[in-house]
């Protein structure tokens, strides 16, 4: 689990927030296609320890998905169903509707922020090598086309990520809260 997946469970954490885990099933699948159940069991502990654990810590369940069976369909829809807790918002909407955040302030925004800097990060460093490696050649049309595609695009994310930026007063307003909260 790495690259995008692991970037999407971040992202899912920081929307759903340490009280909405109560309510997160994460589910391991082809049970009935693993040719070792000591391997499969070895590579469930694996998903539990090194990327589900702080979402499990805070609640979360996982169980076992059996493709061939539909009673274990019918299991896990029931535990969802029991361990809902009605009326639990999710960090995002706390964020945004009691704590009047931005969606740029919030945590889930914090992360997509930097989701897009290491991108224009990428986008730049890609741009320099092809400058680099066409720097003294004939003219090629293909390379030229990619080079203005990539300075648009990361033109692009510049601009959402100028757009993302938390103004320098509501930045103060948000550290001075923090600061009260923490002496009460």
């Amino acid at each position: 689990m790495a690259g995008t997946p692991l970037r999407n469970l971040q992202m899912f954490a920081e929307l759903c927030g340490d009280k909405f885990a109560r309510n997160v099933v994460f589910l391991t699948t082809m049970w009935d296609k693993a040719r070792s159940l000591r391997v499969a069991e070895k590579r469930e502990v694996g998903l539990k320890e090194r990327y589900w654990n702080a979402v499990i810590h805070h609640g979360a369940t996982v169980n076992r998905f059996y493709m061939d069976d539909p009673r274990s369909a019918w299991t896990i829809v029931d535990n969802v169903i029991q361990r809902h807790q009605l009326g639990e918002a999710l960090l995002l909407q706390e964020e945004v509707v009691d704590l009047g955040k931005r969606l740029n302030e919030t945590n889930a925004g914090k992360v997509l922020r930097g989701d897009l800097q290491e991108l224009l990060n990428k986008q730049i460093k890609t741009i320099k090598s092809l400058e680099e490696q066409i720097e003294g050649m004939p003219a090629d049309a293909d390379i030229e086309q990619e080079l203005v595609a990539l300075r648009a695009e990361a033109k692009n994310i510049s601009q959402e990520l100028e757009s993302m930026k938390i103004p320098l007063h509501r930045r103060v307003a948000y550290s001075s809260i923090k600061r009260s909260k923490a002496s009460m």
